[in-house]
């Protein structure tokens, strides 16, 4: 086996690709588009099964069975103590945002983080992690 990551499995969460990348909107290149939304899916692959090593074992089993709190907008009630988690842990690191959960697609509940306009996006990319005990975390910048 190759013994090198491809660059864009180097980050830790899809917010730090595409910020060191600077894909910050639309890609008119047809060709370069299909190559990032191919990268975009192997790094997100990559980013939950390197997740999954972390989660517990009652967490794992949760996710393979489909009974984890993040698989049911029934409960997303049960995601408020994971946003507190996280919030504490970003304090902890320097960063009051918001985060609250959210219902998304696929019926799948997320952790949203809402950070001011004043914040240094690189040093935020760096401390929101992708996957927080099996809920997928975005980053969605407040409108001024």
């Amino acid at each position: 086996m190759w013994p090198f990551k491809p660059k864009h499995l180097r980050y830790s969460s899809v917010f730090a690709w595409t910020e060191a990348e600077k894909i910050n909107g639309p890609i008119a290149d047809e060709k370069l588009q299909s190559k990032f939304m191919d990268q975009l899916g192997e790094l997100r692959q990559y980013l939950f099964e390197k997740h999954l090593k972390t989660l517990s074992e009652v967490e794992r089993e949760q996710l393979k069975t489909g009974s984890h709190s993040s698989q049911s907008h029934q409960k997303v009630k049960d995601a408020d103590e994971f946003a507190e988690q996280l919030h504490s842990e970003l304090l902890r690191l320097g960063f009051d945002v918001e985060i609250r959960p959210g219902c998304y697609h696929a019926n799948r509940v997320i952790l949203s983080v809402f950070p001011d306009g004043k914040i240094d996006r690189a040093n935020l990319a760096k401390a929101v992690p992708q996957f927080f005990h099996g809920y997928e975390v975005m980053i969605l910048f407040k409108n001024s």
